[in-house]
């Protein structure tokens, strides 16, 4: 069973690790929309997008899929309650919340235009819809598996997928351990998408393999990785991204997610160190699952849409100061919106955060 002191950890990194992809997700928004406005990229622009998603941000799913196989080994369950924790934790906060993103860019198609991945709303097609909700399979041959209309919640989806193949994961850890995760790695290393992203397959399974052997990854991390490794990491990794493109393929896989990975794993006990800082993130934790699931990408298009008109983003200062606008504005609505229904509606907050 899980301890304290491991509990106290994991619940230190729940919302500082959301607030680190809204933060990843806030710098990314230019490169994907474009169409917006004519921006340009300096220098600046670009060492801000390298440090922010590869020196801080990038580890922070496979911390998670490390904690939630870990979890989900650590204390035995039977499959049916499995089954249906992770439909009403997983499963349905991913229905609901496309839903509501359709309802959202519906009311502000006058403000943003057409949409293209909301084409689908405009067809009759179930296969269409199934791809919109949980991504495009088509190209699995590819080793390539597509996101949802909802792009973060890729992230549901295989911890879903993945809760469904538990105990054959487990049968595989008990009896097939290493070679097991050495196919695992394998698949890291090229890209193999069996039917998972395979550093979700990977950092699952491994804090699967953790819990099974009773093995404390956070104190494993405190022993063996020292601070200056991990920043010198970091800063490789941002350095390295650069220099070879951000999608190289096993770098983005591997060696750069594993420095900031390990800035989690080790800020967790600076966090905890502290009672006034670990007392205040113990207080959002409740609000994580929400934070996550609230910062949809129509919410950060109207607020960048907002942001172009008060900084020049054709300029690296004024997108820079337009990405941490948006920032600050999603991460200011969101937990806003999460704390008010928390405290005036908390079975509808229950339902938006899948129980949490």
């Amino acid at each position: 069973m899980i301890n304290q002191q491991t509990s106290d950890r994991i619940t230190s990194l729940r919302w500082i690790s959301i607030v680190f992809i809204v933060l990843a997700h806030s710098v990314q928004w230019p490169y994907f929309n474009n169409s917006v406005a004519d921006f340009c990229f300096g220098p600046a622009t670009n060492w801000a997008y390298m440090t922010i998603l590869y020196g801080c941000s990038i580890g922070v799913i496979p911390v998670f899929f490390l904690i939630s196989g870990f979890l989900q080994f650590d204390k035995p369950r039977k499959y049916k309650e499995t089954l249906l924790k992770k439909s009403t934790g997983l499963l349905l906060p991913l229905l609901i919340w496309t839903a509501i993103a359709c309802v959202e860019y519906l009311a502000l198609k006058p403000l943003t235009g057409p949409i293209a991945n909301f084409g689908f709303m405009e067809s009759h097609s179930v296969l269409d819809w199934l791809k919109a909700i949980f991504g495009d399979y088509s190209t699995l041959r590819s080793g390539i598996i597509g996101v949802p209309l909802l792009y973060q919640f890729w992230f549901l989806r295989d911890l879903f997928i993945l809760s469904l193949l538990s105990p054959l994961i487990k049968w595989l850890l008990q009896k097939l351990p290493w070679i097991y995760m050495a196919l695992c790695l394998l698949a890291l290393a090229f890209l193999i998408a069996p039917i998972v992203e395979p550093h979700s397959l990977f950092f699952y399974s491994l804090g699967g393999l953790c819990a099974i052997r009773k093995w404390d990854f956070f104190s494993i991390t405190d022993k063996w990785v020292p601070w200056p490794v991990v920043i010198v990491g970091c800063i490789a990794a941002i350095f390295y991204t650069h220099s070879v493109g951000i999608y190289a393929g096993v770098t983005t896989k591997i060696i750069a997610h594993l420095p900031s990975f390990f800035l989690l794993l080790k800020l967790s006990k600076t966090l905890t160190s502290r009672p006034k800082v670990f007392d205040f993130t113990k207080r959002m934790a409740p609000q994580s699952m929400f934070l996550y699931c609230a910062h949809t990408f129509m919410l950060i298009d109207v607020i960048a849409l907002v942001s172009i008109r008060l900084f020049n983003v054709t300029c690296s200062s004024g997108m820079i100061g337009s990405v941490l606008f948006v920032f600050a504005v999603d991460l200011g609505i969101c937990t806003a919106v999460g704390m008010l229904l928390r405290k005036f509606t908390p079975n509808l907050f229950s339902l938006l955060s899948g129980g949490r």
